[in-house]
């Protein structure tokens, strides 16, 4: 749920782009889903993909659907993070789709980010989620981030929780009434979960330059 054109500190880490994931969706073991990284090709299918999250739920505290040229304008500055923004094909469609950002711009916070992942309507039920997730994960565990961080609407009572916890990530505490939409205020839940070694040891020298 992060607003990515609020962080201000870049990151010189750049994760390779032949880090490409085939694993078999947990649902569908017949179908096998492809992880790799956004192309400019992606983005109208990101586009309709987000658009019915902002559109019928709260997994995004949008109210507007944002344009292809927003969305194009939001996977660059991931990239400029050195961070990744992964899709995942089924059956060569794009099936979901997750990004990590930056935590909070302040530049202490430079070794937090924030995970976001939203799968394709069509293909709920088919083990998508997970697999972009702990895509994701291994793919930052490979730079110099230490905690990864998932704000989760609605207090965290949706499949998301599951996901998140299966995952390795723990609950740390819950934000009421933060949110108005569709006509209700809505809750988010605080999950966090350590990258690498976490906080017990500290950045290499040349990730410690602040």
């Amino acid at each position: 749920m992060a607003d990515i054109d609020e962080c201000a500190h870049s990151s010189d880490f750049v994760i390779p782009a032949l880090f490409v994931f085939e694993m078999k969706a947990t649902d569908a073991p017949t179908s096998s889903a492809i992880v790799r990284d956004a192309t400019e090709h992606d983005l109208e299918a990101i586009q309709a993909i987000y658009a019915h999250h902002v559109l019928t739920g709260v997994a995004s505290f949008e109210e507007t659907p944002p344009s292809v040229d927003d969305l194009r304008a939001r996977r660059e500055a991931v990239r400029r993070h050195g961070l990744p923004y992964l899709v995942a094909e089924l059956d060569g469609v794009v099936a979901g789709y997750a990004y990590a950002t930056p935590y909070r711009p302040r530049s202490a916070y430079r070794y937090a980010i924030e995970d976001s992942t939203y799968v394709n309507e069509a293909c709920r039920g088919r083990g998508i989620g997970r697999v972009l997730l702990a895509a994701l994960i291994a793919r930052c565990e490979a730079g110099p981030w230490r905690q990864m961080i998932a704000v989760i609407a609605d207090g965290g009572r949706g499949g998301s929780t599951s996901l998140h916890r299966a995952l390795g990530f723990e609950p740390i505490g819950t934000l009421r009434g933060v949110g108005f939409k569709h006509g209700r205020w809505i809750d988010t839940a605080l999950m966090q979960r350590v990258l690498g070694d976490g906080a017990q040891t500290p950045p290499s020298n040349a990730d410690a330059s602040h």
